[in-house]
Protein backbone atom coordinates (compact mmCIF):
# COMPACT_ATOMS: atom_id res chain seq x y z
CA UNK A 1 0.00 0.00 0.00
CA UNK A 2 1.43 3.06 -1.05
CA UNK A 3 1.16 6.52 0.92
CA UNK A 4 0.27 9.47 -1.23
CA UNK A 5 3.43 11.92 -1.29
CA UNK A 6 3.08 15.45 -0.06
CA UNK A 7 5.62 18.18 -2.05
CA UNK A 8 8.43 19.17 -0.28
CA UNK A 9 7.38 22.52 0.33
CA UNK A 10 4.57 21.48 2.42
CA UNK A 11 7.04 18.93 4.12
CA UNK A 12 9.44 22.16 5.07
CA UNK A 13 5.97 24.49 6.31
CA UNK A 14 4.85 20.89 8.66
CA UNK A 15 8.61 21.51 10.07
CA UNK A 16 8.46 25.05 10.50
CA UNK A 17 5.30 24.89 12.24
CA UNK A 18 6.09 22.25 14.55
CA UNK A 19 10.09 23.82 15.59
CA UNK A 20 8.29 26.76 18.11
CA UNK A 21 6.41 23.84 19.92
CA UNK A 22 9.81 21.83 20.66
CA UNK A 23 12.43 25.11 20.85
CA UNK A 24 9.59 26.45 23.64
CA UNK A 25 9.79 23.07 25.37
CA UNK A 26 13.78 23.17 25.91
CA UNK A 27 14.35 27.12 25.71
CA UNK A 28 14.39 27.69 29.76
CA UNK A 29 12.77 30.98 29.65
CA UNK A 30 9.90 29.86 29.26
CA UNK A 31 10.98 27.20 32.36
CA UNK A 32 8.61 27.43 35.26
CA UNK A 33 9.86 30.21 37.56
CA UNK A 34 11.59 30.00 40.86
CA UNK A 35 10.88 31.98 44.03
CA UNK A 36 14.13 32.96 45.60
CA UNK A 37 14.65 33.25 49.00
CA UNK A 38 13.86 36.43 50.66
CA UNK A 39 16.80 37.98 52.09
CA UNK A 40 15.42 39.35 55.88
CA UNK A 41 16.99 42.33 57.19
CA UNK A 42 18.32 41.31 61.15
CA UNK A 43 19.48 44.51 61.94
CA UNK A 44 15.29 45.24 63.49
CA UNK A 45 13.01 43.42 65.47
CA UNK A 46 10.74 43.22 62.37
CA UNK A 47 11.18 40.59 60.54
CA UNK A 48 11.21 42.52 57.54
CA UNK A 49 12.90 42.36 53.96
CA UNK A 50 14.52 45.77 52.43
CA UNK A 51 11.69 46.34 50.09
CA UNK A 52 9.18 45.90 53.16
CA UNK A 53 10.99 48.38 55.94
CA UNK A 54 9.93 51.96 55.71
CA UNK A 55 13.16 52.99 56.81
CA UNK A 56 16.00 53.08 53.79
CA UNK A 57 17.98 49.98 53.43
CA UNK A 58 20.95 48.60 51.80
CA UNK A 59 21.61 44.97 52.32
CA UNK A 60 24.64 43.21 50.87
CA UNK A 61 24.71 39.63 50.60
CA UNK A 62 25.72 36.45 48.36
CA UNK A 63 27.22 37.56 44.71
CA UNK A 64 27.18 40.89 45.32
CA UNK A 65 28.84 40.64 48.73
CA UNK A 66 31.71 38.51 47.42
CA UNK A 67 32.49 41.23 44.82
CA UNK A 68 32.35 43.49 47.72
CA UNK A 69 34.24 42.30 50.00
CA UNK A 70 37.39 44.03 50.96
CA UNK A 71 40.30 44.37 53.65
CA UNK A 72 37.72 46.58 55.60
CA UNK A 73 34.66 46.83 56.73
CA UNK A 74 34.53 50.80 55.11
CA UNK A 75 35.71 49.96 51.86
CA UNK A 76 33.24 46.86 51.83
CA UNK A 77 30.11 48.67 51.77
CA UNK A 78 31.53 51.68 50.27
CA UNK A 79 30.10 51.13 46.55
CA UNK A 80 26.34 51.62 48.03
CA UNK A 81 24.46 54.87 47.81
CA UNK A 82 25.40 57.87 49.93
CA UNK A 83 28.30 55.74 52.11
CA UNK A 84 31.55 56.09 51.88
CA UNK A 85 34.58 54.65 53.80
CA UNK A 86 37.10 56.47 56.01
CA UNK A 87 41.06 55.97 55.00
CA UNK A 88 43.91 55.84 57.78
CA UNK A 89 46.12 53.55 55.17
CA UNK A 90 44.83 49.75 54.23
CA UNK A 91 44.39 48.75 57.04
CA UNK A 92 41.60 51.10 58.61
CA UNK A 93 38.20 52.01 56.86
CA UNK A 94 35.10 52.89 58.95
CA UNK A 95 31.80 53.48 57.07
CA UNK A 96 30.42 57.12 56.75
CA UNK A 97 26.72 57.35 56.20
CA UNK A 98 25.47 60.42 54.62
CA UNK A 99 28.16 62.06 55.25
CA UNK A 100 28.47 61.03 59.27
CA UNK A 101 31.16 58.77 60.76
CA UNK A 102 32.55 58.47 64.14
CA UNK A 103 30.92 58.05 67.02
CA UNK A 104 27.17 59.25 64.81
CA UNK A 105 27.29 55.38 63.14
CA UNK A 106 26.95 52.73 64.81
CA UNK A 107 28.82 49.26 63.91
CA UNK A 108 27.16 45.96 64.75
CA UNK A 109 27.95 42.86 65.03
CA UNK A 110 24.69 40.47 64.34
CA UNK A 111 22.80 43.60 66.22
CA UNK A 112 25.62 43.93 69.31
CA UNK A 113 28.44 46.57 69.38
CA UNK A 114 31.59 45.41 67.84
CA UNK A 115 33.53 46.47 71.27
CA UNK A 116 36.23 48.27 69.77
CA UNK A 117 37.44 52.02 70.32
CA UNK A 118 37.29 52.43 66.18
CA UNK A 119 35.23 55.78 67.17
CA UNK A 120 37.87 57.17 69.34
CA UNK A 121 40.48 57.98 66.20
CA UNK A 122 40.46 57.72 62.93
CA UNK A 123 43.57 55.32 62.88
CA UNK A 124 41.48 52.81 64.94
CA UNK A 125 40.19 50.11 62.90
CA UNK A 126 37.33 47.90 63.59
CA UNK A 127 37.49 44.62 64.48
CA UNK A 128 34.97 42.76 62.32
CA UNK A 129 36.19 40.90 58.94
CA UNK A 130 33.68 41.26 56.42
CA UNK A 131 35.17 37.81 54.68
CA UNK A 132 33.26 36.09 57.51
CA UNK A 133 29.96 38.14 56.82
CA UNK A 134 26.89 36.15 55.84
CA UNK A 135 24.97 39.36 54.64
CA UNK A 136 25.89 43.06 55.56
CA UNK A 137 23.19 46.01 55.93
CA UNK A 138 23.61 49.43 56.20
CA UNK A 139 20.50 51.62 58.14
CA UNK A 140 20.58 55.27 56.78
CA UNK A 141 19.18 57.51 58.60
CA UNK A 142 18.26 57.56 62.51
CA UNK A 143 18.70 54.29 63.62
CA UNK A 144 18.40 55.68 67.53
CA UNK A 145 15.39 53.72 68.62
CA UNK A 146 17.01 50.67 68.18
CA UNK A 147 20.56 51.44 69.42
CA UNK A 148 20.40 54.61 71.08
CA UNK A 149 22.29 57.79 70.51
CA UNK A 150 25.37 56.16 69.00
CA UNK A 151 23.29 55.68 65.68
CA UNK A 152 22.04 58.90 65.00
CA UNK A 153 23.48 58.93 61.26
CA UNK A 154 22.46 54.96 60.99
CA UNK A 155 23.74 51.60 61.61
CA UNK A 156 25.88 49.38 59.83
CA UNK A 157 25.16 45.67 60.84
CA UNK A 158 27.07 42.43 60.31
CA UNK A 159 25.47 39.11 60.04
CA UNK A 160 28.13 35.92 60.64
CA UNK A 161 25.95 33.86 61.60
CA UNK A 162 28.15 32.59 64.07
CA UNK A 163 26.00 31.58 67.17
CA UNK A 164 23.82 28.89 64.43
CA UNK A 165 20.23 30.05 64.94
CA UNK A 166 18.80 27.04 62.73
CA UNK A 167 19.52 24.07 61.51
CA UNK A 168 21.62 23.89 57.90
CA UNK A 169 20.23 22.52 54.74
CA UNK A 170 22.75 19.85 54.54
CA UNK A 171 24.34 17.34 57.43
CA UNK A 172 27.40 19.52 56.58
CA UNK A 173 28.34 22.40 54.58
CA UNK A 174 31.58 24.68 54.16
CA UNK A 175 32.65 26.96 51.92
CA UNK A 176 36.56 27.92 51.47
CA UNK A 177 38.19 31.09 49.27
CA UNK A 178 41.37 32.40 48.43
CA UNK A 179 42.77 35.91 47.07
CA UNK A 180 45.28 37.26 45.85
CA UNK A 181 46.54 41.00 44.62
CA UNK A 182 49.77 41.90 43.08
CA UNK A 183 49.61 45.45 44.05
CA UNK A 184 51.01 44.35 47.48
CA UNK A 185 51.57 40.65 46.98
CA UNK A 186 48.13 40.32 49.18
CA UNK A 187 47.44 36.71 50.07
CA UNK A 188 44.27 35.77 52.21
CA UNK A 189 42.59 32.78 52.65
CA UNK A 190 39.64 31.67 54.54
CA UNK A 191 37.20 28.51 55.30
CA UNK A 192 34.07 27.67 56.88
CA UNK A 193 32.53 24.86 57.98
CA UNK A 194 28.61 24.88 59.15
CA UNK A 195 27.06 21.01 60.12
CA UNK A 196 23.69 19.86 61.73
CA UNK A 197 23.60 16.45 63.99
CA UNK A 198 20.70 16.11 65.50
CA UNK A 199 19.37 19.21 66.98
CA UNK A 200 22.66 20.52 67.01
CA UNK A 201 24.61 22.57 65.17
CA UNK A 202 27.71 23.88 64.72
CA UNK A 203 29.83 26.60 62.83
CA UNK A 204 33.89 27.02 62.44
CA UNK A 205 35.45 29.68 60.73
CA UNK A 206 39.08 30.96 60.29
CA UNK A 207 40.80 33.40 57.99
CA UNK A 208 44.31 34.33 57.21
CA UNK A 209 45.28 37.50 55.65
CA UNK A 210 49.02 38.91 54.95
CA UNK A 211 49.84 41.90 52.51
CA UNK A 212 52.84 44.14 52.05
CA UNK A 213 53.68 47.73 51.42
CA UNK A 214 51.39 49.11 48.34
CA UNK A 215 53.12 50.08 45.26
CA UNK A 216 53.05 52.80 43.50
CA UNK A 217 53.73 55.16 40.94
CA UNK A 218 56.07 57.73 42.07
CA UNK A 219 57.12 59.18 45.62
CA UNK A 220 55.82 58.13 48.44
CA UNK A 221 56.10 61.82 50.22
CA UNK A 222 56.99 65.33 48.49
CA UNK A 223 58.50 68.04 51.00
CA UNK A 224 58.76 71.82 50.04
CA UNK A 225 59.07 72.89 46.42
CA UNK A 226 59.28 69.40 45.42
CA UNK A 227 54.82 70.01 45.90
CA UNK A 228 54.51 72.32 43.01
CA UNK A 229 56.26 70.25 40.68
CA UNK A 230 55.75 67.50 38.16
CA UNK A 231 57.85 64.18 39.59
CA UNK A 232 59.32 62.36 37.01
CA UNK A 233 62.95 62.17 38.54
CA UNK A 234 65.11 59.16 38.77
CA UNK A 235 65.04 57.17 42.64
CA UNK A 236 68.33 58.74 43.06
CA UNK A 237 67.35 61.99 42.69
CA UNK A 238 65.50 62.00 45.87
CA UNK A 239 67.92 60.05 48.28
CA UNK A 240 65.60 60.98 51.47
CA UNK A 241 62.26 59.35 49.59
CA UNK A 242 61.17 55.97 48.87
CA UNK A 243 60.40 55.53 45.43
CA UNK A 244 57.93 52.80 43.94
CA UNK A 245 56.16 52.06 47.36
CA UNK A 246 54.20 53.23 50.04
CA UNK A 247 56.00 52.27 53.55
CA UNK A 248 53.91 51.16 56.38
CA UNK A 249 50.88 50.24 54.18
CA UNK A 250 51.02 46.38 54.79
CA UNK A 251 48.45 44.33 57.12
CA UNK A 252 48.51 40.90 58.65
CA UNK A 253 44.98 39.80 59.90
CA UNK A 254 43.84 36.15 61.18
CA UNK A 255 40.24 36.04 62.96
CA UNK A 256 38.65 32.38 64.05
CA UNK A 257 34.89 31.24 65.64
CA UNK A 258 33.46 28.59 66.98
CA UNK A 259 29.88 28.44 67.35
CA UNK A 260 27.27 26.01 68.68
CA UNK A 261 23.80 25.82 69.19
CA UNK A 262 20.80 23.13 70.30
CA UNK A 263 17.60 24.34 67.79
CA UNK A 264 14.44 22.89 68.65
CA UNK A 265 10.84 23.21 67.53
CA UNK A 266 10.16 26.40 68.68
CA UNK A 267 13.72 28.08 69.52
CA UNK A 268 17.19 27.59 70.12
CA UNK A 269 19.98 28.44 72.52
CA UNK A 270 23.84 28.63 71.53
CA UNK A 271 27.34 29.85 72.07
CA UNK A 272 30.06 31.08 70.31
CA UNK A 273 33.77 32.15 70.85
CA UNK A 274 35.89 34.46 68.45
CA UNK A 275 39.18 36.13 68.00
CA UNK A 276 39.74 38.58 65.82
CA UNK A 277 43.87 40.24 65.55
CA UNK A 278 45.19 42.35 62.93
CA UNK A 279 48.43 44.46 62.52
CA UNK A 280 48.98 47.29 60.29
CA UNK A 281 51.06 50.03 59.60
CA UNK A 282 49.95 54.09 59.31
CA UNK A 283 51.58 55.15 56.40
CA UNK A 284 52.89 58.90 56.85
CA UNK A 285 52.16 58.78 60.79
CA UNK A 286 56.09 58.36 62.11
CA UNK A 287 57.17 59.63 65.02
CA UNK A 288 60.97 60.24 63.82
CA UNK A 289 60.03 63.75 62.29
CA UNK A 290 62.85 66.15 63.75
CA UNK A 291 64.74 66.59 60.08
CA UNK A 292 63.93 69.87 59.70
CA UNK A 293 65.77 70.80 63.16
CA UNK A 294 68.86 68.81 61.48
CA UNK A 295 69.05 71.16 58.94
CA UNK A 296 68.22 74.28 61.50
CA UNK A 297 71.49 73.09 63.66
CA UNK A 298 73.53 72.61 60.58
CA UNK A 299 73.99 69.18 60.57
CA UNK A 300 75.57 67.78 57.53
CA UNK A 301 73.39 65.50 54.67
CA UNK A 302 74.55 62.45 55.80
CA UNK A 303 73.04 62.70 59.55
CA UNK A 304 70.05 63.90 57.80
CA UNK A 305 69.92 60.93 55.79
CA UNK A 306 70.25 58.42 58.43
CA UNK A 307 67.24 60.19 60.23
CA UNK A 308 65.36 60.15 57.04
CA UNK A 309 66.07 56.48 56.85
CA UNK A 310 64.90 55.78 60.55
CA UNK A 311 61.27 57.91 60.21
CA UNK A 312 60.74 55.74 57.14
CA UNK A 313 61.43 52.64 58.91
CA UNK A 314 62.31 52.35 62.64
CA UNK A 315 60.07 54.61 63.86
CA UNK A 316 56.85 54.50 61.93
CA UNK A 317 53.60 53.88 63.84
CA UNK A 318 52.03 50.43 63.72
CA UNK A 319 49.19 49.26 65.16
CA UNK A 320 48.23 45.86 67.03
CA UNK A 321 44.69 45.01 67.60
CA UNK A 322 43.59 41.66 69.59
CA UNK A 323 40.15 40.86 70.41
CA UNK A 324 38.49 38.47 72.25
CA UNK A 325 34.62 37.81 72.85
CA UNK A 326 31.82 35.15 73.82
CA UNK A 327 28.30 35.27 73.10
CA UNK A 328 25.15 33.54 74.33
CA UNK A 329 22.20 34.07 72.09
CA UNK A 330 18.58 32.37 72.69
CA UNK A 331 15.54 32.76 71.12
CA UNK A 332 11.77 31.13 71.49
CA UNK A 333 8.87 31.38 69.05
CA UNK A 334 5.08 31.23 69.68
CA UNK A 335 4.18 32.18 73.20
CA UNK A 336 1.43 34.37 75.12
CA UNK A 337 0.62 37.28 73.59
CA UNK A 338 4.01 37.35 71.58
CA UNK A 339 5.62 35.95 68.20
CA UNK A 340 9.02 35.20 69.10
CA UNK A 341 11.61 36.18 71.78
CA UNK A 342 15.28 36.89 71.04
CA UNK A 343 18.07 37.27 73.46
CA UNK A 344 21.50 37.81 73.35
CA UNK A 345 24.50 38.52 75.35
CA UNK A 346 28.38 39.45 74.51
CA UNK A 347 31.67 39.74 76.65
CA UNK A 348 34.50 41.64 74.56
CA UNK A 349 37.81 42.21 75.66
CA UNK A 350 39.76 44.54 73.25
CA UNK A 351 43.18 45.82 73.49
CA UNK A 352 45.10 48.16 70.86
CA UNK A 353 48.49 49.02 71.01
CA UNK A 354 50.19 51.53 69.17
CA UNK A 355 53.93 50.72 68.11
CA UNK A 356 56.46 53.72 67.85
CA UNK A 357 59.03 51.55 66.06
CA UNK A 358 59.68 48.87 68.41
CA UNK A 359 58.62 50.93 71.28
CA UNK A 360 55.28 50.89 72.68
CA UNK A 361 53.47 54.06 72.50
CA UNK A 362 50.12 53.95 73.51
CA UNK A 363 47.72 51.30 74.90
CA UNK A 364 44.05 51.40 74.50
CA UNK A 365 41.60 48.46 76.85
CA UNK A 366 38.19 48.37 76.70
CA UNK A 367 36.61 45.42 78.27
CA UNK A 368 32.71 45.52 77.81
CA UNK A 369 29.87 43.18 78.46
CA UNK A 370 26.29 44.05 76.42
CA UNK A 371 22.76 42.34 76.57
CA UNK A 372 19.63 42.13 74.55
CA UNK A 373 16.47 41.35 74.71
CA UNK A 374 13.55 42.10 71.48
CA UNK A 375 9.84 40.68 72.18
CA UNK A 376 7.63 41.01 68.78
CA UNK A 377 4.20 41.17 70.19
CA UNK A 378 1.25 40.05 68.07
CA UNK A 379 -1.01 42.77 66.01
CA UNK A 380 -2.04 45.32 68.67
CA UNK A 381 -5.16 47.36 67.47
CA UNK A 382 -3.28 47.06 63.39
CA UNK A 383 0.09 47.81 64.84
CA UNK A 384 2.72 45.55 64.58
CA UNK A 385 5.31 45.94 66.78
CA UNK A 386 8.15 44.87 69.32
CA UNK A 387 9.40 45.83 73.02
CA UNK A 388 13.30 46.21 73.46
CA UNK A 389 15.37 46.06 76.07
CA UNK A 390 19.06 46.95 75.90
CA UNK A 391 21.79 47.05 78.67
CA UNK A 392 25.61 47.58 78.32
CA UNK A 393 28.45 48.03 80.89
CA UNK A 394 32.42 48.82 79.38
CA UNK A 395 35.46 49.39 81.32
CA UNK A 396 38.00 52.31 79.05
CA UNK A 397 41.72 52.92 79.62
CA UNK A 398 44.41 54.38 78.00
CA UNK A 399 48.10 54.33 78.94
CA UNK A 400 50.87 56.29 77.07
CA UNK A 401 52.29 59.90 75.78
CA UNK A 402 48.72 59.92 73.31
CA UNK A 403 46.38 58.29 75.74
CA UNK A 404 44.25 61.95 75.27
CA UNK A 405 40.84 60.12 76.14
CA UNK A 406 40.77 59.68 80.09
CA UNK A 407 39.98 56.53 81.91
CA UNK A 408 36.12 55.83 82.01
CA UNK A 409 33.39 53.49 82.66
CA UNK A 410 30.19 53.44 81.93
CA UNK A 411 26.59 51.94 81.69
CA UNK A 412 23.61 52.30 79.53
CA UNK A 413 20.16 51.21 79.57
CA UNK A 414 17.75 51.62 77.18
CA UNK A 415 13.96 50.22 76.76
CA UNK A 416 12.09 50.97 73.47
CA UNK A 417 8.97 50.49 71.19
CA UNK A 418 8.90 50.28 67.64
CA UNK A 419 5.82 49.59 65.36
CA UNK A 420 4.35 49.70 62.08
CA UNK A 421 1.31 49.80 60.48
CA UNK A 422 0.13 49.73 56.84
CA UNK A 423 -2.78 52.16 55.40
CA UNK A 424 -3.33 50.55 51.67
CA UNK A 425 0.07 51.40 49.59
CA UNK A 426 1.55 53.59 52.72
CA UNK A 427 3.29 52.43 55.57
CA UNK A 428 3.75 53.91 58.78
CA UNK A 429 6.28 53.54 61.49
CA UNK A 430 6.72 54.56 64.81
CA UNK A 431 8.69 54.38 67.96
CA UNK A 432 10.03 55.73 71.35
CA UNK A 433 13.31 55.02 73.52
CA UNK A 434 14.26 56.03 76.84
CA UNK A 435 17.81 55.74 77.97
CA UNK A 436 19.74 56.48 81.05
CA UNK A 437 23.30 56.52 80.42
CA UNK A 438 26.20 56.89 83.56
CA UNK A 439 29.75 57.69 82.95
CA UNK A 440 32.16 58.22 85.45
CA UNK A 441 35.65 59.47 84.29
CA UNK A 442 38.85 59.46 86.10
CA UNK A 443 39.94 62.41 87.56
CA UNK A 444 43.82 62.19 86.49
Amino acid sequence: MKFPSLPRSALYLALLAAAPTAFAQSDPRHSQPTDLDAVVVKATPLARTAEDLARPVDVLTGARLDEAKANSLGETVEGLPGVQSSYFGPGVGRPIVRGLDGARVQVLSDGLGSGDVSTVSVDHAVSIEPFLANQIEVLKGPATLLYGSGAIGGAVNVVDGRVPEARTAQPFEGRAELRGNSVNDERTGMVRLDGTAGNLVFHFDALHRETGDYRIPGFAELHGEDEHEDHEDAPGEHEDEVFGRLPNSAVRTDSAALGLSWIGSRGFIGGGWSLFNTAYGVPGHGHGGHHDEHDEHGHDAHEDEEHAEKAHGEEAVRIVMDQRRGEIRAGLDRFGPFQSARAKVARTEYTHTELEGTEVGTVFDNQSTEGRLELRHNPWAGWDGAFGLQLARRDFNAIGEEAFVPASRGSDAGVFWIGERRFGALTLELGARHDQVDLEVDAG
